[in-house]
């Protein structure tokens, strides 16, 4: 397609000088080899999970979000930060979040969806959107390294 585009981009021109025909039509094949390339380089390529992906599965090997204890929130929350995957707008979660488990009983995973389904501002509703997604990730990530635990 972007061979395409520049063979129709050069046809449309003036007349052009012979140099400049001359490195045109260079350009234009190394263009098309370098698309080619690409494309097989990309069709041969394993898949490489994001840095994201890799981090979220270091976590969760250390932590068990489905059978989370309200004191290891305090932990999981520095090893977040620690790897950037929370920001200061996912404080305020994770303070909910140890508020709402010390009341009750339910897991960390329960304890997030009540508090998305509950009314709140929207930063507060977003950030706890953002922090339900994580723990999701967290928990799947788990299952997936060690089946067993499932």
């Amino acid at each position: 397609m972007l061979l395409g585009s520049l063979t129709n981009y050069l046809q449309n021109q003036g007349p052009l000088t012979s140099s400049t025909e001359t490195d045109a039509a260079t350009a234009a094949v190394a263009a098309s080899q370098s698309n080619e390339a690409g494309a097989e380089q990309a069709a041969n390529s394993d898949y490489q999970p994001s840095t994201r992906a890799i981090l979220i599965s270091a976590i969760a090997t250390d932590f068990d979000v489905a059978n989370l204890k309200p004191e290891q929130l305090s932990e999981l929350q520095t090893n977040l930060q620690q790897y950037g995957l929370i920001n200061q707008k996912d404080l305020l979660a994770f303070s909910q979040l140890r508020a709402h488990m010390s009341n009750s009983e339910t897991s960390s995973l329960e304890s997030l969806d009540t508090m998305v389904s509950q009314e709140q501002g929207y930063q507060n509703q977003q950030s706890a959107k953002r922090l339900q997604a994580l723990f999701q990730n967290l928990a799947s990530a788990r299952t997936s390294n060690n089946p067993e635990a499932a």
